[in-house]
């Protein structure tokens, strides 16, 4: 995304739902008449925008849309709101490019125009040439190959990169996920999941409804397993000392070494309590960190008193 930001100098970073929505329910109000939403897959950007046109009359067009469908939904729906929903093909195909130039010109109305004769046209009864004053909302995964062709014509409206941190998509899944025990530990191990997902949720789920360990393939996905590991070390009670925990990682195959930079790791991203600091680390070397105050996987923490046994045993790489 970071890339896309340089080539969009203009765009705006959306950093919460209830900022993509005041965009999204403007657009339909018609404040604004062309809008760019940028974001990784699993953002609900679909879902949005879907909430915020309601019973409106609109086009929505999907991917892998023909030109000549792409086309005749225009003119069918002129005048009318036109959602575009991940139509990746636009930035390969010329001939919807072209459309979409015309589309996304700045103009109040614009002329788009069929650019050959063709039978089909006339079955539909639609011309060769209309006029439409509809306002465009563009939703895309990602903007591979920004030519400059398609950075100018983005230019044109509002690029809006959408970029929610991982807690501000825990919160928006709270409002329709119902497993609470899949919620709660995912949102147990939001800082060391990598571009959460909203379907990472829903899959959860899914695995677990099949009866299978559903926690320990998630951390195989996340490839976080052997900080797992760690946290539920801390968190067992049959060790008395720190050094115990380090020889049943070393014993299932870590390294003292490694053992030391995943609990520096947990801790630095909120996942150790100071309380545990000077036991973790020898006196002296514990005094230029700065542990966030967090008790996941201390251990009084309520994660991983039950966690799977493959835990201790399973050494994913990070």
């Amino acid at each position: 995304m970071r890339r896309v930001a340089e080539r969009l100098p203009r765009a705006i970073t959306l950093r919460t739902y209830d900022e993509a929505n005041v965009w999204l329910t403007n657009f339909v109000g018609g404040v604004f008449n062309l809008l760019f939403l940028i974001g990784r897959p699993g953002l609900s950007k679909s879902q949005m925008a879907f909430k915020a046109i309601g019973e409106r009359r609109h086009a929505w067009i999907e991917c892998h849309a023909t030109k000549l469908a792409l086309y005749c939904k225009l003119y069918e729906h002129r005048d009318e709101p036109v959602i575009i929903d991940d139509e990746t093909s636009l930035v390969t195909d010329p001939g919807k490019l072209a459309i979409m130039n015309s589309l996304c010109q700045t103009n109040a109305v614009k002329t788009l125009r069929w650019d050959s004769t063709t039978r089909l046209l006339e079955e539909r009864g639609v011309p060769a040439e209309f006029r439409t004053g509809s306002s465009v909302l563009v939703i895309t995964n990602r903007l591979q190959n920004l030519t400059p062709q398609l950075a100018a014509m983005i230019d044109r409206g509002q690029p809006l990169l959408f970029e929610p941190p991982a807690a501000e998509v825990h919160r928006a899944v709270a409002d329709w996920f119902p497993d609470r025990e899949v919620y709660d530990f995912i949102g147990a191990w939001l800082p060391f999941i990598p571009d959460l997902s909203m379907r990472d949720y829903v899959k959860a789920r899914q695995i677990k409804k099949a009866g299978l360990d559903w926690r320990t393939l998630l951390h195989r996905q996340w490839k976080s397993s052997r900080l797992a590991r760690v946290a539920a070390l801390r968190a067992d009670p049959a060790f008395a000392t720190e050094e115990e925990r380090v020889q049943a990682f070393v014993a299932g195959g870590g390294s003292r070494a490694t053992y030391f930079r995943d609990v520096a790791r947990l801790r630095s991203l909120g996942g150790l309590s100071s309380s545990s600091r000077e036991a973790l680390w020898p006196s002296g070397q514990s005094q230029n960190l700065t542990p966030r105050p967090s008790s996941l996987f201390d251990q009084e923490s309520a994660f991983s008193l039950s966690a799977p046994a493959s835990f201790l045993t399973d050494d994913s790489p990070q």
